[in-house]
């Protein structure tokens, strides 16, 4: 299986390594195993995303559309903020 590199907070990486290590998993899989429960388990609101999304591609709204992908930016950015935040 082809893979790729994703960077993720050094405690996130390490409660993955520990738990594979007692799991006899890689911390790949761990995470992979992660993403495929919370798919599972949110399944509505990333229904309901696409839905926006494709309301808003159907009716010409560029400026919604930005808005709704930007959102999730906005999230990432305010989270690594936090992070800063508590690194000092």
């Amino acid at each position: 299986m082809e893979s790729r590199a994703i960077r993720v907070p050094a405690e996130t990486y390490e409660s993955a390594r520990h738990l594979g290590g007692l799991l006899q998993k890689t911390p790949g899989r761990i995470l992979e195993v992660a993403l495929q429960e919370y798919l599972a388990t949110h399944k509505e609101e990333i229904t309901e995303a696409f839905e926006h999304a494709k309301k808003f591609l159907a009716s010409g709204d560029r400026a919604r559309l930005v808005s709704l992908a930007a959102a999730g930016n906005r999230d990432m950015a305010r989270a690594a903020v936090q992070r800063l935040r508590e690194e000092d």
